[in-house]
């Protein structure tokens, strides 16, 4: 049997993220949402929208592991809204939740994964130390580029070898 719960609007108070990858969205009503890192496409809407309201649409899952049974409803989809929803709830004055009254800065957006496979990593290293000995990697990313790639190739190299070294006798 599938559950249906209807579409919910909140207006996003702040975000916050934990070590699992997963945001959570506190609304201005003090409920806070879930939003799982497989749904991390949707983690720029709640971050870059804070003051806004976002419409959730819900997603009934079943899962059985180690002979129990896990159910319940996830966020599916998100879009912000604008419109007028009955019976939304009356939002809690900011200074409640402890909400700055201030924007919030836009977020910092990195073109970067935030998890690189190791295999991925490692091929990542052995290729920029290869266009470092045949001293391509200049005439391939530019000299700041290659700048910076070097000193992330001496990091990469000197962090699996498990050396400490603070750099300073290095080449610039």
């Amino acid at each position: 049997m599938t559950e249906v719960k209807e579409p919910t609007v909140i207006t996003v108070a702040e975000t916050r993220s934990d070590n699992f990858g997963n945001l959570y969205v506190t609304d201005t009503t003090g409920g806070v949402t879930k939003i799982t890192k497989g749904h991390s496409g949707m983690f720029p809407l709640f971050q870059q929208n804070v003051g806004r309201a976002v419409k959730l649409q819900w997603r009934y899952y079943s899962i059985e592991r180690e002979g129990k049974t896990y159910s319940g409803f996830s966020v599916d989809n998100a879009d912000l809204f604008d419109g007028v929803m009955e019976d939304a709830p009356e939002p809690v004055p900011s200074e409640k939740l402890g909400v700055p009254t201030i924007p919030a800065p836009p977020p910092v957006v990195t073109s970067k994964p935030t998890e690189i496979p190791g295999a991925q990593i490692g091929m990542t290293v052995k290729e920029v130390g290869d266009m470092i000995r045949a001293d391509k990697l200049w005439v391939i990313f530019g000299e700041d580029a290659a700048k910076n790639l070097t000193v992330w190739y001496r990091g990469q190299i000197l962090g699996t070898a498990r050396i400490n070294f603070d750099g300073k006798d290095l080449p610039k």
